[in-house]
């Protein structure tokens, strides 16, 4: 079975209309996995998901994966799970980017690593007409960040490029790792689903959105 039925959505997406754009999820944790399951649930079904690694058991926390998950691809357990939910297909690709890729449409920049968003930005996505809007998002515990720029502007490159700062600057625990938290993963996707929302209605986005979940605080910014 396939899901066609999306009347409940129709005065903020045409699905018919917009199911076959273009969009490439480049890493399929926290905010990746829910964004593909999200999108695909809202009717899209070109998509392409990209991650390397595999699920592991500290992944099911925070990420859309079930036990079963355990030790596989995070891009192909999206697919399969995608399919589960929705009858959809997402192309799955248990690769690792490293810029220079031939992308086009939307782009979600949802890797682990500065570095590696930063080579996948100056070699895919800066200057390239063919993509039409770049959603990043970035979190920690209790804050999160969504970016949506247009790769093709030069005043949102310059002010996006000031904010790639440099992968120690991340919050770490005490044993090394990144912190992330169920809902505040939730949070984030839903902020940057409704960025690819609001470039598809010609809604005006902020180019730069900052949540603070514990205290319920938001900064935009919106850069000309």
């Amino acid at each position: 079975m396939k899901v066609e039925n999306y009347s409940r959505q129709m005065n903020i997406l045409d699905v018919e209309k917009e199911k076959n754009k273009p969009i490439n999820i480049i890493g399929a944790g926290a905010t990746g996995s829910w964004i593909a399951l999200g999108l695909a649930k809202m009717g899209f079904e070109n998509i392409n998901i990209y991650d390397f690694d595999t699920v592991g058991e500290h992944n099911l926390p925070n990420q859309a994966f079930n036990i079963e998950d355990i030790d596989t691809n995070k891009a192909m357990a999206v697919q399969k799970n995608v399919m589960n939910a929705t009858g959809n297909i997402v192309k799955a690709h248990n690769q690792k980017l490293q810029g220079g890729e031939r992308l086009a449409g939307v782009v979600f920049v949802l890797t682990d690593s500065m570095k590696s968003r930063k080579d996948i930005w100056m070699k895919s996505l800066k200057l390239n007409p063919a993509i039409e809007l770049v959603i990043e998002t970035r979190m920690d515990l209790r804050v999160g960040r969504v970016y949506a720029i247009n790769p093709n502007d030069m005043a949102q490159i310059k002010r996006y490029e000031e904010t790639l700062y440099d992968d120690a600057e991340a919050e770490v625990s005490a044993c090394g790792v990144s912190q992330t938290v169920l809902c505040t993963a939730i949070g984030i996707t839903s902020q940057a689903i409704w960025k690819l929302l609001n470039h598809i209605n010609e809604v005006p986005n902020h180019q730069e959105t900052m949540i603070e979940f514990e205290n319920n605080y938001i900064l935009t910014q919106e850069w000309k």
